[in-house]
């Protein structure tokens, strides 16, 4: 994931998909577990994996939908214990809440998102 750019670069290129187009769904420790949140370019914000598409396809210009996922239990900044809890399993409670309360928020607020476009 940390070094996504090289897929999303290909994927852009393969499928000729101008990067305007490009909609990037991804993690964000700085909300709450569920809690999601719109963006349209700036950095990268210490998330490697943008940090990675950002210097593959060369602009911080993409639509992004951020979803939390909250932080370690203990607020640590410890890269090990990031990293542990990044790439870690989601409990049966969180993923109830990403299941019943997340995802249709994000299909309900934000259909264009997940929908194909419309081909004329």
């Amino acid at each position: 994931m940390n070094e996504s750019g090289r897929s999303v670069t290909r994927a852009l290129r393969e499928f000729h998909v101008p990067r305007e187009h490009l909609m990037v769904v991804h993690d964000d420790m700085q909300r709450e577990l569920g809690k999601i949140s719109p963006k349209n370019g700036g950095s990268a914000n210490g998330h490697n994996g943008i940090k990675s598409i950002i210097d593959c396809i060369q602009t911080n210009d993409f639509h992004r939908l951020r979803i939390g996922i909250g932080r370690p239990a203990d607020d640590t900044r410890a890269q090990d214990k990031v990293s542990d809890f990044v790439l870690g399993k989601f409990t049966r409670a969180e993923l109830e809440i990403l299941a019943m309360v997340t995802y249709p928020r994000c299909w309900k607020e934000w259909p264009a998102l997940f929908l194909p476009p419309v081909e004329n």
